[in-house]
C-alpha cells in the first residue's frame, strides 16, 4: 500500500489513511478538494479513473489529468488528448513498466484504442485500432470492460477474451474466461488476478421463450493473466 487510499464517485474524493473491513473516510468534495490551477475555477471535473505510479496519483476524467499526493490538494496537469473523443469511452488507466497506459472503446465502431506516456503527463496513441490474432484463425476486435496492470504486463479483458501487452502498444491475446460473463472489474494483487461480474440479470423465471436471465455475479481468476478459472459463482457474505 501507499498509507492513502482514494476513491472517487462523481466530483468527489474518498480519502483514507488505512484499509481494514471498515476504514473512516474523509469525503474531499467541491468545497474541499483544493485545485492548484485556474482550469477548474472551484469547480472540481467528472473524475472517472484513478491510478497510483509508486510516487503520486493521477486521475482522470474524459480527456483531463489532475495530479496529487495526498489525494486532496490537486494540480491540472493538461489534457490527454482529443484523439479519442466523441463515441470513445475510457474504459481504464493503469501504470507499470515505466510507461502509463489508458485503453479507451469506441462502441460504434468496435474499436479498442490506447494512448501510452512515459512520464504521465505528455501523451500519444499507443494503438488506435487493436486487433488480435484468433487461435482458429482470422482476427478479433477486443472489446474491453475492464483493465488493470499485473504479472508484468497490462491486461484488459472483454466478456471473455483477455488481451495483454507490455508497454500498451503492442498487443495479443492472450486467454480467455472458462465462460462468456459480463465483466465489469479487473483487479491484480497478491499474485492473482480477479475478474468480476456483475449481470442484473433480466425478467422473471416463469417469463417464456427463454428471455429470463437470472443475476450473476461470477468472479473469475489468474495467476498470470492467460489461465482462468471460475472460484465463485455468486458473491455471498455473512
Amino acid at each position: 500500500g501507499y498509507n492513502t487510499w482514494i476513491q472517487n464517485y462523481s466530483s468527489s474524493a474518498y480519502v483514507s489513511d488505512n484499509f481494514s473491513d471498515n476504514p473512516p473516510w474523509q469525503v474531499t468534495d467541491n468545497t474541499s478538494m483544493v485545485f492548484e490551477e485556474s482550469y477548474v475555477l472551484n469547480e472540481s471535473p467528472y473524475l472517472k479513473h484513478i491510478l497510483h505510479d509508486g510516487n503520486r496519483y493521477l486521475a482522470f476524467d474524459k480527456n483531463s489529468m489532475f495530479e496529487s499526493f495526498n489525494g486532496q490538494t490537486w494540480s491540472h496537469l493538461g489534457q490527454i488528448g482529443d484523439n479519442f473523443s466523441g463515441n470513445f469511452e475510457m474504459i481504464g488507466t493503469a501504470y507499470g513498466n515505466g510507461k502509463y497506459v489508458a485503453v479507451f472503446f469506441n462502441s460504434v465502431e468496435d474499436r479498442m484504442a490506447t494512448m501510452v506516456s512515459d512520464n504521465g503527463s505528455n501523451w500519444v496513441i499507443g494503438h488506435d485500432n487493436v486487433q488480435v490474432a484468433r487461435p482458429g484463425g482470422g482476427y478479433k476486435n477486443p472489446a474491453p470492460k475492464a483493465f488493470t496492470f499485473g504479472a508484468g504486463k497490462f491486461v484488459a479483458i472483454d466478456n471473455q477474451t483477455v488481451v495483454g501487452s507490455t508497454d500498451g502498444v503492442s498487443w495479443s491475446s492472450i486467454g480467455e474466461l472458462p465462460e462468456s460473463a459480463s465483466i465489469k472489474d479487473l483487479e491484480y494483487g497478491n499474485g492473482i488476478f480477479l475478474a468480476l461480474e456483475s449481470d442484473p440479470g433480466h425478467g422473471q423465471p416463469w417469463w417464456c421463450c427463454n428471455q429470463y436471465r437470472p443475476k450473476k455475479g461470477r468472479i473469475f481468476k489468474s495467476l498470470d493473466g492467460n489461465s482462468w478459472s471460475k472460484i465463485l459463482d455468486n458473491i455471498t457474505y455473512d
